[in-house]
């Protein structure tokens, strides 16, 4: 998996905020097979009314719904380590560039599909204990894709028994909003 350098400084110096588990100077973590993340809900588009001289791309972010379950050991420290959008061959058409937001949502319709889109929640703070949790991430794009993305990869890092973890989920997109 392909992510911009910005995600992985992220992806190792911090938590939930599109940051990751690992300690400066500890080792990549190892993949965590035991973790069941399932993308719910992912969908794309520009942010709307944006300023006249703004680059193209700039304003272009991805909303994706999460269903995590860690396990008896639970996980502390989760963040999105990476997200791309990719065509239907699996061909990177978008990196994740940022983390605008985490937030953990309540496990109701209210928060799945389109929904998802406007569903409020609460900071996420990087626990996820025994119960099922459903995040909302949000996060800008470093490109407009040239092509209709059909799937999305989302590589998130961690900590179980104190040592860094990283695992990979992926979904399909749901669809474009428009922009402007």
């Amino acid at each position: 998996m392909r992510f911009t350098l910005v995600a992985c400084a992220m992806a190792l110096f911090g938590c939930a905020s599109g940051r990751g588990a690992a300690e400066p100077g500890e080792a990549p973590a190892p993949t965590f097979a035991s973790t069941a993340t399932t993308v719910t809900f992912a969908a794309y588009g520009g942010q709307g009314v944006m300023p006249a001289d703004a680059p193209e791309g700039e304003y272009e972010r991805v909303v994706l719904v999460l269903e995590l379950h860690a396990g008896k050991e639970g996980l502390s420290k989760v963040g999105v380590g990476g997200i791309e959008l990719t065509d239907s061959r699996g061909k990177v058409l978008a990196t994740m560039r940022e983390i605008i937001s985490v937030k953990r949502l309540s496990r109701t319709p209210k928060s799945e599909g389109w929904e998802a889109l406007s569903a409020q929640g609460t900071p996420f703070d990087g626990a996820i204990g025994k119960e099922p949790v459903r995040l909302r991430v949000e996060a800008w794009l470093t490109e407009v894709p040239r092509d209709l993305a059909s799937k999305v990869r989302v590589q998130l890092v961690g900590r179980a028994s104190e040592k860094p973890v990283r695992w990979d989920a992926q979904g399909t997109v749901e669809g474009v909003w428009p922009s402007g």
